[in-house]
């Protein structure tokens, strides 16, 4: 496997001596390699990455997507004096100048620049990072705004659709096995009366009341870089999934993922909660950036993203459940159904918290505007 790694290496112009490299396990989806080469000069840290194209089934776009993206943003933090190379992704072009590289057997790769001194954390409770990992997320969006969304592929098409997610549900119950149906009945039940509420930002979207902007739509906390010493946000990584989307989605996913109280997949849903210290110092950090291009639709919606991502998630795995388990990974027959139920019960907590929760996120954004408005009075 070395020896192939460091030939696809060298279609990247690497050329010097390969004196180290590892697998790289925290990513679900990709391939990850770390590659250091030595030269005369200098020892050099690459990440190289073989893109699944089961999952993304035009790399090329999605290469595209990155590259647009990650300059406009490279572009953005120079213009501001920020001059920290990791601040940002740097991918390397092929000898053909391409910024993927396609292999004997098919296989997509590329390479980026390692960025050096920096961990990931898959969970914690650590308010302080978790407002890191919050303003890494809002610091994104912050930085392409006004990137022109248009330019951005539909890597997944209709990923946070939820209307159609929806349609996919009512396809699979009534094409499911009688024996999942049974054991479904409940979890059926719950997702199908709160369907126009779990469907409000596909229908505010639809009606053109929610602008489209650039999102992540992978927001969980291993996504983020954070600087080893000192656990400050460096930068969002894994873009694949970028593509124009409602920024609601993206803090809904990351409260969803950050704030429950238990895994995915628990089966003590009466331990399921949101915990909403973790939510407020989520909200602090994600809102701080953008809290001043935020349009009153998307402030007064921002804290309703939450609950509607985890029934939107409830709707996958179930519809998962029901058409016979093709799509998640699973490790036991029930898997998807148990996943479905922790959500549920998550969707519940939220809606009956859901009062408090825009109070924060309001209460948030109220303030840093008021303490805006009182320097420039000063």
């Amino acid at each position: 496997m070395r020896s192939k790694l460091i030939d696809v290496c060298s279609n990247f112009g690497i050329n010097d001596d390969c004196i180290d490299c590892k697998a790289i396990s925290n990513g679900l989806i990709n391939d990850s390699f770390w590659m250091k080469f030595r030269n005369n000069i200098a020892d050099r840290e690459y990440m190289l990455q073989r893109i699944n194209s089961n999952v993304f089934k035009s790399p090329e776009n999605v290469m595209e997507n990155i590259i647009r993206v990650t300059e406009y943003i490279k572009k953005a933090y120079e213009a501001y004096g920020d001059k920290d190379y990791r601040s940002s992704l740097v991918f390397f072009q092929t000898n053909e100048g391409k910024y993927y590289y396609v292999d004997e057997s098919g296989g997509y790769w590329r390479l980026s620049r390692y960025i050096r001194n920096s961990i990931v954390v898959n969970n914690t409770d650590d308010l302080d990072i978790i407002r890191e990992i919050g303003y890494a997320f809002g610091n994104f969006q912050n930085s392409l705004d006004g990137f022109p969304v248009g330019f951005l592929h539909e890597t997944i098409v209709d990923f946070h659709n939820t209307k159609k997610r929806y349609v996919a549900l009512k396809n699979a119950i009534n094409n499911a096995r009688i024996s999942r149906l049974n054991e479904a009945t409940e979890s059926i039940s719950y997702l199908l009366s709160v369907e126009d509420e779990a469907c409000k930002l596909t229908e505010l979207a639809d009606n053109g009341i929610l602008p489209y902007r650039v999102t992540h739509n992978d927001t969980k906390c291993n996504n983020v870089l954070l600087d080893e010493d000192t656990r400050k946000a460096l930068c969002v990584i894994d873009l694949d999934t970028v593509m124009p989307g409602l920024i609601m989605h993206d803090f809904g996913d990351a409260a969803r993922y950050i704030c429950n109280t238990t895994a995915e997949d628990s089966k003590l849903l009466n331990r399921v909660s949101i915990d909403m210290d973790k939510f407020t110092a989520l909200s602090q950090g994600f809102l701080s950036p953008i809290k001043d291009t935020l349009t009153k639709e998307e402030a007064d919606n921002m804290a309703n993203g939450v609950f509607v991502m985890a029934t939107e998630l409830a709707v996958r795995f179930l519809t998962d459940y029901l058409e016979g388990d093709r799509y998640f990974k699973i490790n036991y027959s029930e898997h998807n159904l148990i996943r479905a139920k922790c959500q549920i019960a998550l969707s519940k907590r939220i809606a009956e918290n859901l009062q408090e929760m825009n109070k924060i996120v309001n209460d948030i954004i109220h303030t840093e505007k008021i303490e805006k408005k009182a320097s420039c009075l000063a």
